[in-house]
């Protein structure tokens, strides 16, 4: 006779999501709301999970950029400090080109996803 084994998971990861979308000059970019939907679906996939506050960041990724990208900074340092969530959470990105346009800048907050677990 075959010995079946249920896994029941008690822990769900939090997932918090980094939206970002770039307001300028007439082009087409993916809205947030799209990309929230896509990562739900993504969800499907690889969760389940629950589903923490998102950063948000609306503007230029550019290294030229004059406004401040608060979210983005406010999620660096959250991922520095601990407060992001528990080992295990997870970051959730519709793209990796809309971290930073800043090479140094994506390395830093990969760095600090690894350190976090």
């Amino acid at each position: 006779m075959a010995t079946t084994t249920l896994r029941i998971a008690t822990d769900v990861a939090t997932a918090r999501e980094f939206l970002r979308v770039s307001m300028g000059r007439g082009r087409t970019a993916r809205s947030i709301t799209d990309q929230h939907r896509d990562n739900l679906v993504a969800e499907q996939d690889v969760g389940p999970w629950e589903w923490g506050e998102a950063y948000t960041d609306i503007g230029s990724a550019s290294k030229f950029a004059t406004k401040a990208r608060e979210d983005f900074e406010r999620l660096t340092a959250d991922l520095a400090d601990g407060t992001f969530g528990a080992s295990g959470d997870i970051l959730v990105l519709w793209e990796i080109s809309c971290l930073a346009r800043e090479t140094g800048k994506d390395v830093k907050l990969i760095d600090l996803c690894e350190a976090g677990g």
